[in-house]
C-alpha cells in the first residue's frame, strides 16, 4: 500500500455524501464511555420507534383476538387487514429498534472505531492510528415532493490514511455535530475537513 500525505489525501478524498438523504433529527447523541467516546441513540428517537413496535403489536394482538372470540377467519374481514398492518409496523419496528443499537464507538480498549457488532468489519471498523481526519459535509435534502420543503443535513465521515471513509454519523443540528467533531479531533489529534 502505497503512503500519502496527508495534503494528497485531503486533496483526493471524495467530498460526496456516503449515506444520501441524511436525518433532519438528532438521532444519536456523543457520550464520554469509560473506554473512549459512543454515539447513542436519543430517547425522542428510540421512544418514537419503541411506539411504533407497540403499535404493530397491539393491532396484530387484538385481530387475532377478535379472531379467536368470533370464530371468523373470513379472508375479507378488516382482521386480516389489521394484522397485516400490525405485522408490518411490528416487523419495522424491530428493524428499526434493532438498527439504533448498533453500536458506534471508538472504543480505547481495543484502539478501534466500529459501527457494527463486529470490532473488526472491513468497512464499518478502522484502528485509531489508520483515521487521518474528521469530514464534515453538507447537502440538501429534498422533504417531499418539491424542493421548496429541503433542509440542510451534515454528514460526519472518519477519513483513513487509504483515502476511503467510513460515515460516523449525520443529521441537521450543525452546532452539535461541530461540537461532536472537535471532541473527537482533540480525542483522535486529526483535524476536521469542512467541505
Amino acid at each position: 500500500m502505497k503512503d500519502f500525505s496527508i495534503e494528497d489525501i485531503k486533496n483526493n478524498v471524495s467530498t460526496k455524501p456516503l449515506r444520501s438523504l441524511g436525518s433532519n433529527i438528532v438521532t444519536h447523541r456523543l457520550q464520554k464511555v469509560k473506554d473512549g467516546y459512543a454515539y447513542k441513540p436519543t430517547f425522542l428517537l428510540v421512544s418514537a420507534y419503541l411506539l411504533m413496535f407497540l403499535i404493530g403489536l397491539v393491532l396484530v394482538g387484538y385481530a387475532i383476538f377478535k379472531m379467536v372470540t368470533t370464530n371468523s377467519f373470513s379472508i375479507l374481514e378488516e382482521s386480516y387487514i389489521m394484522t397485516g398492518i400490525g405485522i408490518l409496523f411490528f416487523i419495522i419496528g424491530i428493524y428499526i429498534v434493532y438498527s439504533l443499537f448498533i453500536p458506534i464507538k471508538f472504543d480505547t480498549s481495543i484502539n478501534r472505531f466500529y459501527r457494527s457488532f463486529n470490532t473488526n468489519h472491513k468497512k464499518k471498523s478502522a484502528h485509531f492510528k489508520d483515521i487521518v481526519a474528521l469530514q464534515i459535509l453538507g447537502e440538501l435534502v429534498p422533504n417531499g415532493e418539491s424542493n421548496e420543503n429541503e433542509y440542510k443535513s451534515y454528514e460526519v465521515n472518519l477519513v483513513l490514511q487509504d483515502g476511503s471513509r467510513i460515515n460516523l454519523i449525520d443529521y441537521t443540528n450543525l452546532d452539535s455535530i461541530t461540537k461532536d467533531t472537535n471532541t473527537l479531533s482533540t480525542f483522535l489529534n486529526v483535524p476536521i475537513w469542512k467541505v
